[in-house]
Parts: structure tokens; sequence; C-alpha cells
């Protein structure tokens, strides 16, 4: 039996490493910013620029190489790179909607994903009045989008979208950005259990958890027993009073739309509870993990992830809780997870994937 893998303080960079990271990730930011906003950017960089680029793209190959699990990451352009699995694998999850398997590679944008993330941790995650009312579209067309089971294709009508908004709207941003030093973000994945994180993750200044995970003494040395904030598909309504109790200054924040069934659990819990306003890490990963991820930039200095695994065999999303799930598409989630953690591991990124 193989022995509970337990947190390592080695992997904890000094003072003055974190000074030298984060000169040479604005840097890095800098240059990236200069490609994509100058009108003309093949001309916009030298040769210095590109070697920048060139040897991050080499760190984030070698991280994939060395942790990728037969991964491999290939370029195409200073700032496109190709992350396929090794040959045998087994694609197992049909598309309903395309009814397609999920190919074998990925084409991601490392430089799209910089700038995502530093446009995250100099704004705010969740909806407000304030914003509603300084958006052109703000009350009539873009309220009503957030809101499900309204009736109506616009909010012509304001009196009935404050009904439903009124409970999950504050007035002006409750979070700001940096507003705590290290946060974690503890998804769901099965292989939780094989690990000791609890205490380490309790360690954090706010912790980020996602859905039904239960938290309670029976995992708390795998997943830890601190929670402050929880994001919450439409379909937990049902089962959050439950989920909630005990631990009433936990944020509850609903991921995608609010409807009758949340206005009325709202009603029934002291929790503080808002709707997510969000601009969606592109196309990498879905599923409220990646949101929770963008909630964490939006606040955090500093995000570890842990619990964001895919089974070795790639076939399903496994859960540390309940049974399997085959929800969602693991080998996309796989190769996009897997690139977060050597963007963090290559350049000391605001991002840590630990496990």
């Amino acid at each position: 039996m193989s022995r509970p893998i337990k947190p390592s303080s080695s992997r904890r960079p000094t003072f003055i490493h974190l000074i030298c990271a984060a000169t040479i990730f604005s840097l890095l930011v800098f240059l990236i910013q200069s490609y994509f906003f100058t009108s003309t950017p093949s001309k916009s960089l030298n040769v210095e620029d590109v070697q920048i680029l060139s040897d991050f793209q080499s760190d984030v190959q070698q991280c994939v190489a060395n942790r990728g699990f037969g991964l491999t990451a290939h370029t195409v352009d200073h700032c496109k790179l190709v992350l396929k699995f090794p040959k045998g694998t087994n694609s197992t999850w049909l598309n309903p909607q395309f009814k397609t398997y999920e190919p074998l590679e990925y084409t991601y944008d490392i430089c799209e994903a910089v700038l995502l993330w530093e446009q995250y941790r100099n704004t705010t995650t969740v909806l407000t009045r304030e914003y509603l009312d300084a958006r052109p579209d703000g009350w009539m067309d873009y309220a009503a989008k957030r809101i499900a089971q309204l009736g109506a294709k616009d909010c012509s009508n304001r009196t009935l979208c404050e009904e439903h908004l009124n409970p999950i709207l504050p007035a002006s941003p409750p979070f700001h950005p940096r507003q705590f030093e290290k946060c974690a973000v503890v998804g769901n994945s099965g292989d939780l259990l094989k690990t000791e994180f609890g205490e380490e993750i309790d360690s954090h200044d706010a912790v980020i958890r996602d859905n039904e995970a239960p938290v309670n003494e029976k995992y708390a040395k795998h997943v830890g027993l601190k929670r402050n904030f929880r994001l919450g598909v439409r379909g937990t309504a049902k089962n959050m009073v439950p989920i909630l109790k005990g631990s009433d200054d936990e944020v509850l924040v609903i991921k995608s739309v609010t409807h009758r069934d949340f206005n009325k659990m709202i009603d029934t819990i002291p929790n503080p509870v808002y709707l997510f306003q969000g601009i969606v890490l592109r196309r990498g990963a879905k599923g409220t993990g990646m949101k929770s991820v963008e909630l964490a930039l939006s606040m955090c200095d500093i995000v570890d992830i842990y619990g964001f695994t895919v089974d070795p065999g790639y076939t399903e999303w496994t859960r540390y809780f309940s049974e399997p799930r085959k929800g969602h598409n693991p080998l996309q989630g796989r190769a996009y997870y897997q690139l977060l953690e050597c963007l963090g591991v290559s350049n000391d990124f605001p991002l840590n994937v630990l496990y």
C-alpha cells in the first residue's frame, strides 16, 4: 500500500526568489501586451523579446515532459503550444452534442492565459448593482441573462428583475483584488484520498470549495476543515442547506444564473450569497473548478490548487466523497490543468497546482 502524499516544505520559495520571480513575470506580461496590442505586433518584438518568450515556452515544455505522465508539449509559435496525449491513450468520453470522442491533442495560447490571469487579478468576479448601473445594457439585457425562469426576454419590467436579483446583488464589490495573501482552491478529485493535505489547506487565508463537497472529520486529513467560499451550480440549490449547516459565514457564490429554487433556499440560510461574474478562462476546461480558480485569482495574491487530477486511465473524473462521474471531458481537463501547473512551476505565477 502506497504511503499518503504529505505536503512538502521544500516547494516554498524564499522572499528573494519571489521578488525575482515577480520581476521576471512583470517583464513577461509587458512583452505579451506589446505583442498583442501594438498595431504591428510582428515588428514589436526584437531578438531579445523573442528569446524571452522562447525560453518561457521551453520551460513549460520541460515541465510537461517531467510532470505530465506521458503528455508532451509542442511549439506552434511564440505563444501557442499543442499538448498531446501518448499513443494508445483510450478516449472514452463521448461528446453528447457532437457525437464524437475527445481528441488526443489540444492547442493553447499561453500568452492569452497570462493576460487573462492579470485581468482577473485586477477585477471583481461578483455581480453588483454598481456594475449593472454602469453597463449600457446592464439592466435591460444583461440582468435578464442572469435569471432563469424569468418569463421575459429582457428586463423591460425592471421591478420583476430586481425581485429576482435583490437577494444576491450587493451595491458595490464585497471583495477586492489581493484581499487575501494566500488562498486554496479545493477540487473534488478522488485522488485527494491518497494525500494528507488537510492541515496545509487549512493554513491558507481563505479556502474555496465546489458544489456539494463535504467538509467533515471523515475527510479532514485529506481536504481540511476550513470553509470560506463555495461556488455552486444551479442544480445544487436543493441540497445546499445541509451542506452549509454549521458554517454561517461561508460565502456561497452562484456560478451561472439564479432562479426560484435558489431564492427560496437563500431565504432559509444566514450565509452571504452572491452571483458569479467572470470572463471565463477561455475554452481550456469547463466546470465549476475552473470558475473557482477565476474567483480566487480576483481576490488572492497567491492561489494553490488541490484536487484537480484525473484518474490515470483518463476515463473519468473521480470524486473523493462519492462514485465517479462521467459528466465532464477528462482529457481536455487533464491537459489544461497540466498547462496551469507548468505555467506556475516555470514562472512562479500566482497559481500553483499542488495536486
